[in-house]
């Protein structure tokens, strides 16, 4: 299996969008960094992972600038080498009422496709019970970039109320923001809108899976909502049970139920049969 070694993940030049990191962003960027790092096509997280980054480093390059390496074990060559290579997804402080209370819900948006405008209607929903940040998602190196929206909760239950359509009235006004989003006459141009819910399902122990499940912005913000929760949450338990570290689904309107796209461990091997 081909290995890239001492491959540059992320650094302080300015890239092709003008944007540039900062070297303090970077540190920040390096330590929350996982190693290993799953790396996914276009940054897309509902697939599965093309390859796998380990031994992450921090270093000054010879133009003075710093960077991100990575050895990066390529699993899919045409996503990974054939598309211009991989990049960190870059999280960026974005917009905030409280920033000094831990949130208990991110949108993450890519400014390539959102303006901070249309985003901080999202970000006004926050009350005393439920805060709401957003955050600037860089992703770089590959010309295939979803067009989504990642809805990144704090906890397993924020995320089955939410796709259940239950809880407080800040759910129902979320969804209601999401579709607002969507039909805005900017993005006509565009597929519709995703949504990638991710959280970390907790089972007994210590044992612990990342999830994402992805729908269409029609399906979670509709009257019927994407519902099915508890088959989701079972089907996470199942994987769970099989050793799986990170799985992903998306919702089939068609069938209105949630197909699995991957299971694997914290190495990117696949479990489950996935």
């Amino acid at each position: 299996m081909r290995v890239l070694s001492g491959y540059l993940m992320a650094t302080t030049q300015v890239d092709s969008y003008g944007v540039r990191i900062s070297p303090d962003e970077l540190r920040t960027i390096f330590h929350k960094t996982p190693d290993p790092l799953l790396i996914r096509d276009s940054h897309d997280m509902s697939r599965p992972p093309a390859g796998v980054g380990r031994k992450k480093r921090l270093v000054d390059l010879p133009n003075g600038e710093l960077g991100i390496e990575m050895d990066v074990e390529v699993l899919n060559e045409e996503v990974l080498v054939g598309k211009g290579g991989p990049s960190i997804s870059v999280v960026l402080s974005g917009l905030s009422l409280r920033p000094e209370r831990e949130p208990e819900l991110v949108v993450l948006y890519n400014p390539i496709y959102f303006l901070d405008r249309e985003i901080a209607p999202l970000v006004r929903l926050t009350t005393d019970e439920f805060q709401i940040n957003a955050g600037r998602n860089l992703q770089r190196g590959l010309e295939d970039l979803p067009f989504s929206l990642v809805l990144k909760f704090a906890a397993a239950s924020y995320a089955a109320r939410f796709l259940g359509e239950m809880g407080a009235g800040h759910y129902r006004a979320l969804r209601a923001h999401l579709r607002s989003i969507a039909a805005d006459t900017r993005h006509r141009e565009r597929p519709p809108l995703r949504v990638q819910i991710q959280w970390v399902h907790e089972g007994s122990g210590q044992r612990a899976v990342h999830v994402v499940a992805e729908a269409q912005v029609e399906a979670v913000s509709s009257e019927s909502g994407v519902g099915k929760t508890q088959e989701l949450l079972a089907q996470i338990e199942q994987n769970l049970e099989l050793g799986a570290a990170h799985v992903g689904f998306r919702y089939d309107r068609d069938s209105k139920s949630w197909q699995q796209t991957y299971a694997v461990d914290e190495m990117g091997r696949e479990v489950g049969g996935a």
